[in-house]
């Protein structure tokens, strides 16, 4: 674990898990943030792309142009919710693998 890195990018997103300082470039930002911060305010990252992130869990997905919060507290007997990059589309299970897809956890692209 200890050798995996702290974010991942692709062309569009950025991957953490937790959050990012988003006046800062991505190979600038601390271990510390990336991993254990919260975006307080919502705003674009330098970068312009998408930050997709947990570690603040919330009861439905947050979803903004630039951020997409998927932590909506599985170890707190809410849901473990997966995004399908494609489609921009969640699914999500509970604690004893129950599939839950309703019109609350579709995500519309911003």
């Amino acid at each position: 674990m200890k050798d995996l890195p702290v974010y991942i990018e692709d062309k569009e997103d950025v991957f953490v898990h937790a959050g990012v300082n988003p006046k800062v470039p991505l190979n600038l930002q601390t271990d510390e943030d990336l991993m254990w911060s919260f975006n307080k305010t919502l705003t674009a990252h330098v970068s312009g792309k998408r930050l997709i992130t947990g570690h603040m869990p919330r009861t439905i997905p947050k979803v903004t142009k630039y951020f997409i919060g998927l932590d909506t507290g599985i170890a707190n007997n809410g849901y473990l919710t997966c995004l399908e990059l494609s489609t921009n589309q969640t699914i999500q299970a509970d604690k004893h693998g129950m599939i839950h897809q309703d019109q609350e956890t579709a995500l519309v692209a911003s």
